[in-house]
């Protein structure tokens, strides 16, 4: 997932040191990174997830979420908030 799109470190430095963040879990900074409270480092949000993109967030943080989140609430969200929902349920 996500291939195409740069990496953004959960430290916020670039290039990270010593970083342990996946690949997915970069990218899904940099989408949670572009809501409209904190714009991305370079102020550009990151293109539109595609929709296989979007299904595997939505499944990640229905997965793990212990039933914090439904998949009607996942879906409905913006790239930003379901990235955030899938950053928050790997934080536990």
């Amino acid at each position: 997932m996500f291939d195409d799109l740069d990496w953004v470190c959960a430290c916020d430095q670039a290039p990270c040191p010593g970083c342990v963040c996946t690949r997915d879990e970069m990218a899904l900074h940099r989408y949670a990174a572009a809501a409209p409270a904190t714009p991305a480092r370079d102020g550009v949000p990151p293109r539109p997830m595609t929709a296989a993109e979007r299904d595997w967030c939505v499944a990640a943080a229905a997965r793990g979420g212990a039933g914090r989140y439904t998949v009607a609430e996942l879906t409905a969200r913006s790239d930003a908030s379901l990235a955030r929902a899938v950053l928050r349920t790997w934080q536990g």
